[in-house]
């Protein structure tokens, strides 16, 4: 209801322009969040290799091995998440995929 009052005293261009803002900033806030989730599963999951080692293991730390790879994963998808949330990458990848759809189902190969 709120939002409807809001809304409409603005023009159509002002209520599509505020659309598109709500996307990319729903689409930021859920990459961090897939970020911050990947974090913990990283912190627990090495908690847990790192303990596993020492209680059976404390000759060799094997444990490092996964966690600095895991760590590069992680270095990796927060690098993505910081430089590349507002690239339009997937949007561009829907749309180019869409489209070759779309030419096939036209052209009959598609039922």
């Amino acid at each position: 209801m709120e939002n409807q009052e809001v809304s409409e005293g603005k023009s159509r261009d002002e209520r599509r322009a505020e659309k598109q803002a709500y996307r990319r900033a729903r689409l930021t806030v859920g990459l961090r969040l897939g970020f911050f989730y990947h974090l913990a599963a990283y912190l627990v999951g090495n908690g847990l290799m790192f303990a596993i080692n020492y209680l059976l293991t404390p000759q060799v730390w094997w444990a490092t091995v996964p966690a600095v790879a895991w760590g590069i994963a992680l270095a990796l998808h927060g690098l993505s998440v910081l430089f590349f949330r507002g690239s339009g990458l997937r949007s561009r990848m829907i749309k180019r995929e869409l489209e070759k759809e779309l030419r096939r189902e036209n052209a009959g190969l598609r039922p």
